[in-house]
This record gives structure tokens, C-alpha cells and sequence, in this order.
């Protein structure tokens, strides 16, 4: 048994007891990490007691109950990142989000997108489909850029009864790019990931919760691409500020907490 006090409870505050029993997870310390990381989100002061018969107790003293299944929190949730057009694995943020999401418990994957230089379609969600294997409510979705149209229309490729826990939407575009090259190849993939009809209605039914993040001085995603995700797809929306494409070296982004964030956010 181990015990952390981060705050003792104010008397008569009609402190609530929230217990989450079968605890299975792989190491206390992650256990631990878990429950602060949940506590500071939801903007409680806990008191935290794991005891030795399996369950955890989290004291609430502005009375909120934060009651959480350790078993499904830990050993099911699966995070899938998806990288943008010419992107990869290793790049930006990436590396950052799978290490924080792993100390959480989350399994973390990020596939290869095939041919990411010359993106299309009928490549990438066919490769996605075959990275996520079955999906159902304990799996959810980062996208970057083409990343999110690549999620959505995934999402839109599954049978109409499967739903899938939730996605964080990072830099997404359905409606236009600008500043692209005058490129023949470039113009050929900017119109044939734009033109081609999505059924959104269909996609909104199939997922979770969703949440859309845009920056201000994007020079390829301009902000009126949220209008999509917020009106069709439900999303919350959030805009930073000077994050450019949200990209690695070009706008020095090699962690990036809102997407952290979001991700604890839509996650139950």
C-alpha cells in the first residue's frame, strides 16, 4: 500500500467517496500518474489512497465525484496517430504524445502512411483500416493534417453499427488549402482529397466525442476549415496561437499538451 495527499479536505465541504474497483494496471507509479493527471484536468483536489485489496479512492473536495475503472482506463484504451501528407512516425510532436500516453497505460500506435509524399485515398485508408484491425469504443484517433481526412474517411468506411471512442483533430482541412506549390502533383492531391464527397453525417454517428485544433497563422489550413468540423462533425473547437501547421522543425512544435489534453478530455 502506498498514500499520497495532495490536499487534505476542507470539513464540512460534503466530501464525496468515488471508488474504482478491479484494478489492473501495470505498475502503481503509473496508477498514481494516472489519477493526478485526471485530478488536474478536472480541476478537483484529491486525496488519493490505493489500498491493497484492488481499489482506488479519490476524495473530491469541491464536491465532484471523478470516478474511473482503473481496468478500462489502462489495459484497453488505444490511441492510433495518424501523420500528415509527407509525414512520418518519427516526426514533430509525435514521439513526445506516444511517451506521455504510454506512462498513462494507453497503447499507442503510429503507422506509416504508404507513398506519404503523394497521398491518396485509396492507399492510406486501406493502410489505416489494416493498422487499426478492429476498432469499437476503446479506440481513438489523433490526426495531423491530411491525417484527419484520412480518420474521417475511415471512420466513413466502417459498418454503420461500429463506433469508435473519439478523435482529436489537429490542423484538419475539409473545405480548402492555400499557399500550396504550383505543382502539377500537388494540385492533383490537394483536388483529390478535397473533391472527393465524405458523408459526414455518417461519420458524426460512428464517433465519440471530437475535438478540432486550428492555429491562427496556419499558412496552409485556413481558419474556416472549422466549420466542418464544428458543425458537422460536433466538435469542440479550440485556436492557438502562432503554431503554424502545428509541424515540427519548420514551427519548432516537439510537444504539443493541448492534444494531450484533449485526448484525457474525451476519453471517459
Amino acid at each position: 500500500m502506498f498514500r499520497h495527499q495532495t490536499k487534505r479536505p476542507r470539513r464540512g465541504r460534503g466530501n464525496l467517496l468515488a471508488a474504482a474497483s478491479e484494478l489492473s494496471v501495470t505498475t502503481e507509479k503509473n496508477c498514481f500518474r494516472f489519477f493526478k493527471t485526471c485530478a488536474r484536468r478536472s480541476g478537483v483536489d484529491t486525496v488519493v489512497r490505493p489500498a491493497s485489496q484492488g481499489r482506488e479512492i479519490v476524495r473530491t473536495s469541491v464536491g465532484k465525484i471523478l470516478l474511473i475503472k482503473i481496468t478500462q482506463f489502462m489495459s484497453k484504451k488505444r490511441v492510433i496517430i495518424v501523420h500528415g501528407w509527407d509525414g512520418h512516425p518519427e516526426e514533430g510532436w509525435f514521439p513526445w504524445l506516444k511517451n506521455e500516453l504510454e506512462k498513462l497505460g494507453f497503447e499507442v500506435l503510429i503507422p506509416q502512411m504508404p507513398d506519404a509524399a503523394n497521398p491518396r485515398i485509396y492507399n492510406w485508408v486501406p493502410a489505416l483500416a489494416k493498422s487499426v484491425g478492429t476498432a469499437d469504443t476503446n479506440t481513438y484517433f489523433v490526426g495531423h493534417s491530411m491525417g484527419c481526412q484520412t480518420i474521417i474517411r475511415y471512420l466513413e468506411s466502417l459498418p454503420e453499427k461500429t463506433k469508435v471512442g473519439g478523435a482529436v483533430f489537429i490542423a484538419g482541412f475539409l473545405k480548402r488549402l492555400t499557399g500550396l506549390e504550383d505543382d502539377t502533383a500537388v494540385r492533383e492531391t490537394d483536388r483529390h482529397w478535397l473533391t472527393t464527397p465524405i458523408d459526414l453525417d455518417k461519420v458524426k454517428k460512428q464517433i465519440g466525442k471530437t475535438i478540432a485544433v486550428f492555429s491562427d497563422n496556419d499558412p496552409w489550413v485556413p481558419l474556416d476549415n472549422r466549420d466542418e468540423f464544428e458543425n458537422k462533425l460536433g466538435s469542440k473547437i479550440f485556436i492557438e496561437h502562432g503554431k503554424g501547421h502545428f509541424s515540427g522543425i519548420a514551427d519548432s512544435c516537439f510537444e504539443l499538451p493541448i492534444v494531450l489534453d484533449s485526448i484525457l478530455e474525451i476519453v471517459e
